[in-house]
């Protein structure tokens, strides 16, 4: 956790915000043109979809009139 709070200046905070995130940023994704970059948006949409798809997928059958009847809890 990195607290703001005007004790640090704009670099060592900068400094800071790159040592925490340094693992997931060597994870990826990583782009080398503004092709593989247009795909960056659709790959963060992917994962948003896969992350709630599993919840919200028995609600969106139901509006559209196929699935169980029930009540969705989130």
């Amino acid at each position: 956790m990195l607290e703001v709070d005007g004790r640090r200046g704009v670099a060592e905070t900068v400094t800071e915000v790159e040592r925490l995130f340094a693992g997931a940023l060597a994870a990826g994704p990583v782009v080398a043109d503004e092709t593989e970059r247009a795909r960056l948006p659709r790959h963060a949409n992917r994962a948003t979809v896969r992350q709630y798809g599993g919840v919200l997928r028995p609600a969106l059958d139901r509006r559209r009139g196929r699935g169980r009847r029930g009540v969705l809890r989130l």
